[in-house]
């Protein structure tokens, strides 16, 4: 080892030494001060309050005041005192109520507590002063510990004792004793375990009153204060009852069978919800006790919320707990020293670290450097007393160097104080408000500090063009650290709201309105309906990828739920529309609109075309005209002729109306002297067929060529046969009574092929005469009938002749009336005689 290396190992272990020995100097000044005084000793309820009397069983607070002030400025770093604690009183163990810093009134640390409980009852508390004692004098200061009581008597008054050093004080309380419990149902409290500081254990009592217990359900739920459940929740496996015996205040004094809860307890939220379901079990009226743990955060207040269901009543109780704590305050006077208070300008309360500060002594320019702490204090060492000059010379960080000089006087036995302000630095924060879609009247913006609300705002709207800015906000916060600043508004229904920061630090809101609506369609069916449709929603004229497949299960209507009022990206209302996916056989309409939904109808729909044509039997006309009806409505009329071969076609008719098929018919116009059939339908095309017709008479007269019936031969009546195209068709009966004429009437002029008929006449055979017929149709015709048999001889017959009758007539007329003037005569003259 060369010698430049002995020498540093050589001062290592002298700097090591040193250090070693300073450390076992410091330990071994540290002293027990017994000289302190309790200038205090009142016991409270946990919530401070005294009270003429404490419940045997309540949470107590001891709170001593004491006062080290008897040992002025001789204190120093690790000196403390003991304090003995009443053997009445049972501490907790917990370390939050075991482990505590006695604070000043600035958060400065003056000591460190440490409370060390007795085996049963009791213990004492350790006060160890830190660095604080260095620079101050006449310490006071107080503690405040919870407690119970022990080994109490009850319903009288009971001294309780503290000792320090040789000294004893003491105060005096009234404990009351247990009390009967009248007509509880349900109860319930938590409490600590002494093992295991982040558990509780919770204790149910469970009908003390012996009400009978039927289909019994146990709820519970746990909560906390501010919501702040954090990890707290129920331990699954250490749910336990039992059948018990209570005596009147409550306590057990018989243990019976225990009471299993397998698959009976469910959990639920996060294990901080429970409920055991007891109904199947006949509990009678007997009483039970209820235990279970949970998880627990110290420092935070547990709440358990307990219900007990039965047939007959239902009762509702609620528990807190709280862990144990402890707590201790102190402060003292500085020694001769100056110290500087670095402070906020714009809250004073606010305490500044890293100010780093120059300090002159006028009478000989001697200079001191000290920077203030987290604290925001800065304290000399001991001074002369006279005059100095303060000035700061680094200023913490984010804040103005002030430019100030301030001039103080040390006196023997005080402490001076100097309080110097610092102008913090600050910016302009600009807000622009931009919006996707209708635009809201106003809106208000919160600016939040490193995410705490900052309580400034600016209201944006059209009349600022939705511009504005956070003015004169700091830059950085009291330690040093930049301040990030963001920005929130008041909450827009039926708006999303995106905040960006630009270039220049400022912040861009973003509002895009999400209003949505939902678009009902309805379809409805002219005709058959088919299985299914396919409706597609359009916005603003495209595509959008939605559909919906109405049917008759859902009664043919469906809905586009939940649709953007607003486009995304320009903020443009959507023009939201529907098309239907092609059915064919059918046309669609479509009504309505996205505000008040959409039908769509679709009506069946086809084409026919009807060929007709024209037959002619017979001599056919110049023209016709042929009709169509549809639906019994006429439609169309056309006319038929050589022209166009007497054929047409009807074409492209619509096939359906209303959804139903139209019922077509053709007919044409009556052809006088014809008749008409019409045979084919609508698919085949139809066919009419005109029959030339027309009536005529046959008539005619038989002529008798035989000398008057010389013979006395000729027939009374002959028949006489109607031949049509020469075939005999009628016959008729002619005689003298119809002076032997004959007709045949109401004949058919046209065959059914619209031939003219040939309508002859012929007669039945006359014995003894030869028949010749002559004429036509329309002339008549005429049968001459001449005898030809052998002639008869003549007789004389004497015929009065025409003039010699009327002659007689006549005279015989002349007679009747001479004979009548003759009685008249006679009969007047009688009458006249009497």
């Amino acid at each position: 080892m060369n010698k430049k290396l002995k020498i540093i190992f050589v001062s290592l272990i002298a700097i090591l030494m040193t250090i070693g020995n300073v450390t076992a100097a410091k330990a071994a000044d540290a002293t027990e001060k017994t000289d302190i005084k309790i200038t205090d000793f009142t016991i409270t309820d946990y919530y401070e309050k005294e009270k003429d009397s404490y419940a045997y069983n309540e949470t107590l607070r001891l709170h001593l005041t004491w006062d080290a002030s008897a040992y002025g400025d001789d204190l120093k770093e690790g000196d403390y005192f003991n304090v003995t604690l009443p053997d009445n009183f049972k501490f907790p163990v917990g370390h939050s109520a075991t482990h505590f810093d006695v604070l000043s009134p600035d958060g400065a640390v003056v000591a460190k507590a440490v409370v060390s409980p007795g085996e049963k009852n009791g213990g004492s508390v350790k006060v160890t002063f830190t660095d604080y004692v260095n620079n101050h004098q006449n310490i006071k200061g107080t503690l405040n510990l919870q407690a119970t009581f022990s080994d109490v008597t009850h319903n009288e008054e009971n001294t309780f004792k503290v000792l320090v050093g040789t000294n004893t004080y003491t105060t005096n309380v009234n404990v009351s004793g247990p009390v009967g419990i009248n007509d509880e149902f349900v109860a319930k409290w938590g409490q600590a375990i002494d093992t295991d500081e982040n558990a509780v254990q919770w204790i149910v009592r469970i009908n003390h009153m012996k009400n009978n217990l039927e289909n019994v359900v146990i709820t519970d739920r746990l909560s906390a204060d501010n919501d702040d459940i954090g990890s707290m929740k129920y331990i699954r496996d250490s749910f336990k009852m039992w059948e018990v015996t209570y005596h009147e205040n409550g306590g057990v004094v018989d243990w019976g069978e225990p009471i299993s809860l397998t698959d009976r307890v469910t959990f639920e939220n996060n294990d901080t919800e429970f409920t055991i379901n007891l109904k199947d079990l006949n509990l009678g009226n007997k009483q039970y006790r209820l235990e279970y743990k949970t998880t627990y955060e110290p420092g935070k207040r547990l709440r358990n919320n307990v219900e007990l269901e039965t047939t007959e009543k239902t009762k509702h109780t609620t528990s807190s707990y709280k862990d144990a704590s402890s707590s201790g305050t102190g402060q003292g006077d500085l020694n001769n020293k100056i110290k500087i208070v670095k402070v906020d300008a714009d809250d004073n309360e606010s305490k500044l670290a890293g100010a780093k500060f120059k300090l002159t002594r006028v009478s000989d320019g001697k200079e001191y450097e000290f920077t203030t702490d987290a604290q925001g204090e800065a304290v000399s060492e001991k001074l002369v007393a006279g005059e100095y000059k303060i000035k700061e010379i680094t200023a913490p960080v984010g804040y103005e160097l002030d430019s100030k000089e301030y001039s103080v006087t040390v006196k023997d036995g005080e402490a001076t104080i100097q309080t110097v302000t610092n102008v913090p630095l600050k910016i302009n924060i600009p807000v622009e408000k931009k919006w996707i879609g209708k635009q809201a009247d106003s809106i208000t913006v919160h600016l939040y500090a490193d995410g705490k609300d900052t309580g400034k705002t600016v209201v944006l709207n059209a009349d600022n063009n939705w511009k504005d800015e956070f003015k004169d906000v700091r830059q950085y916060d009291t330690s040093g650290n930049e301040i990030e600043y963001t920005v929130k508004e008041d909450k827009l229904e039926n708006y999303s709201s995106k905040v960006t920061k630009d270039s220049n630090g400022g912040f861009i809101i973003t509002n895009t309105n999400t209003e949505t609506i939902d678009i009902p369609v309805t379809k409805t069916w002219v005709g058959k309906p088919t299985d299914s449709v396919t409706v597609k929603l359009l916005a603003d004229g495209k595509d959008s990828g939605k559909t919906l497949t109405l049917t008759e299960s859902d009664n043919w209507k469906g809905t586009f739920e939940k649709l953007n009022k607003y486009d995304e990206k320009d903020g443009h209302e959507v023009n939201y529309t529907i098309e239907e996916v092609e059915i064919n056989g059918y046309t669609t309409g479509i009504s309505g609109s996205a505000e008040n939904g959409f039908t769509i109808t679709n009506t069946i729909s086809g084409k026919v075309s009807i060929p007709v044509t024209k037959i002619w039997k017979g001599e056919a006309a110049s023209e016709v005209q042929i009709i169509l009806y549809a639906n019994g409505e006429e439609v169309e009329t056309k006319t038929l002729s050589k022209d166009n071969d007497w054929q047409y076609t009807f074409k492209d008719l619509e096939k359906y109306q209303d959804g139903k098929e139209i019922t077509y018919t053709v007919e044409e116009k009556e052809v006088a002297g014809y008749t008409s059939s019409k045979t084919g339908d609508i698919e085949s095309g139809i066919i009419f067929t005109n029959t030339k017709t027309g009536k005529t008479i046959v008539e005619g007269k038989k002529v008798w060529n035989d000398k008057d019936n010389q013979s006395g031969k000729r027939p009374e009546e002959i028949t006489v046969n109607l031949l049509a195209n020469g075939k005999v068709v009628q016959s008729a009966t002619v005689s003298e009574k119809l002076n032997w004429q004959f007709s045949f009437e109401n004949l058919d002029k046209y065959d059914e092929e619209g031939q003219e008929i040939t309508y002859s006449v012929n007669e039945e055979e006359v014995e003894d005469y030869s028949s010749r017929i002559t004429g036509d149709t329309k002339n008549g015709f005429t049968i001459t009938n001449t005898y030809q048999g052998e002639e008869t001889p003549t007789k004389t017959i004497k015929v009065v002749k025409t003039g010699d009758e009327t002659k007689l007539m006549k005279l015989t007329l002349s007679a009747v009336l001479s004979l009548a003037v003759l009685i008249f005569i006679v009969l007047m003259k009688y009458t006249m005689k009497f």
